[in-house]
C-alpha cells in the first residue's frame, strides 16, 4: 500500500515537472513570437507613413495637372471656334468665286474625257487584236500536236483493242483445244501413280535428278541399284552416295500415294482428314519396314545413315501434320 502511494506520488511530481517544462518552453516561443510581431509592426507602421507622404505629393501633382488639362481645353475651344469661324468665310468667298468657273470647267472636263475615252478605245481595241493575233500564232503549233496527239491515242486505243480481241480468241481457242488434254493427261497421271511399279519408278527417276542436279555423277559419287544377298533375301537399295573417307549413305526412294490421292479426292473434311491420317500412317509404315532391312549389317563400310527420299515435299508435309514425331520415329530407326 505505501509501495502504491509512493508511485503515484512520483508520478504526480514527475507529471508536474513535465508540464512546467513544456509550459516554459512554450513561454519562451509565445515571447520569441511577440517580439518578432512588434518588430514587424514597426516595420509596417514605417511603411505606412512612407505611403500617406507619397499620396500627398500625388495629390498635389494631380491638381497641377488638372488645372493645366482644363486651361489647355479653354484655349483648345477659342481656336476651334476661330477655325470654325474662317472655314464658313472661305466657304462662302469659294462658293462665290467657282460657281461660274465650275460649269465652265464641267464642260471642258466632259469633253476632254469623251476624246481622250475615244482614244483609249480606239487603242484598246487595236492592242486586243495584235494580242489575239499573237495568241493564236502562238498556239497553233500547239493546237496541230494535240489533234495528232488525239489521232495517235485513236489508233492506239483500236490496236489494244484489236490486241485483246485477238487474245481473248487464243486464250479461249486454248482452253477449248488444251483444257481437256490437261484434263485427260492428269487423269492418266493419278491413274499410273496408283500403280506401285508406276509410282516406284517415278520415285527412283526423281531421286536421280535430285542427285544429277546437284553435280554428282554415276560410279563416282553414287551407284544405282547395288544388290546384297543375306539370309533374308537380296536387298537392293536405290542409290548409294559415295563420301570422303571410304565412307557412304544408302537412299531409299519411296512414294506412298494412295491415301495421298484419296485426300485431294475427297469431297468433304471429314474424309479429306482421315485419309491424311491414313497417308501418315503409311509414310511412318516404310520408315519401319525400311530399318528392318538393316542396311548397317549388309554393306561395308557400314553405312553412316539410310535416307528416305520422298520425291514431294508436299508429301512429307502433309504426313507430318498428322504426326508430328514421325521425326523423331525417323531418328530411333537411324533414318532420315
Amino acid at each position: 500500500m505505501d509501495a502504491t502511494w509512493i508511485g503515484a506520488v512520483f508520478g504526480f511530481i514527475a507529471g508536474a515537472l513535465v508540464s512546467w517544462l513544456w509550459s516554459s518552453a512554450r513561454a519562451r516561443e509565445l515571447a520569441v513570437r511577440g517580439t518578432e510581431s512588434e518588430q514587424r509592426a514597426a516595420a509596417l507602421g514605417a511603411e505606412l507613413i512612407d505611403l500617406r507622404a507619397r499620396q500627398s505629393a500625388l495629390a498635389e501633382d494631380n491638381a497641377r495637372l488638372a488645372e493645366r488639362l482644363a486651361a489647355e481645353q479653354r484655349q483648345g475651344a477659342e481656336k476651334l471656334a476661330l477655325l470654325e469661324q474662317a472655314r464658313e468665310q472661305l466657304g462662302d468667298t469659294f462658293k462665290a468665286l467657282s460657281a461660274d468657273a465650275l460649269k465652265a470647267s464641267s464642260e471642258s472636263f466632259l469633253r476632254l474625257a469623251q476624246e481622250n475615252l475615244g482614244r483609249f478605245q480606239q487603242g484598246a481595241t487595236a492592242e486586243l487584236v495584235a494580242r489575239e493575233q499573237a495568241i493564236e500564232k502562238l498556239t497553233q503549233p500547239i493546237r496541230e500536236r494535240l489533234e495528232k496527239f488525239d489521232g495517235k491515242l485513236d489508233e492506239i486505243e483500236k490496236a489494244r483493242i484489236g490486241a485483246y480481241q485477238a487474245l481473248d480468241t487464243q486464250l479461249k481457242a486454248l482452253v477449248d483445244t488444251h483444257l481437256p488434254q490437261l484434263h485427260r493427261e492428269t487423269a492418266d497421271l493419278v491413274k499410273a501413280l496408283r500403280q506401285p511399279q508406276a509410282r516406284g519408278r517415278w520415285g527412283e527417276v526423281q531421286l536421280r535428278r535430285v542427285v544429277e542436279l546437284a553435280g554428282m555423277l554415276e560410279h563416282c559419287d553414287f551407284e544405282e541399284q547395288v544388290s546384297r544377298t543375306t539370309d533374308t533375301g537380296r536387298q537392293r537399295p536405290d542409290l548409294i552416295v559415295k563420301l570422303p573417307g571410304g565412307r557412304q549413305v544408302v537412299v531409299d526412294a519411296k512414294v506412298p500415294l494412295d491415301a495421298y490421292l484419296i485426300a485431294i479426292e475427297a469431297q468433304d473434311e471429314a474424309g479429306r482428314q482421315k485419309a491424311l491420317i491414313g497417308h501418315a500412317r503409311q509414310l511412318k509404315d516404310h520408315i519401319g519396314q525400311l530399318a528392318k532391312k538393316s542396311y548397317f549389317d549388309q554393306f561395308d563400310p557400314t553405312p553412316e545413315f539410310v535416307v528416305l527420299f520422298v520425291p514431294g515435299e508436299a508429301f512429307f508435309s502433309a504426313a507430318l501434320m498428322q504426326d508430328p514425331m514421325l521425326i523423331e520415329f525417323a531418328a530411333e530407326n537411324r533414318v532420315i
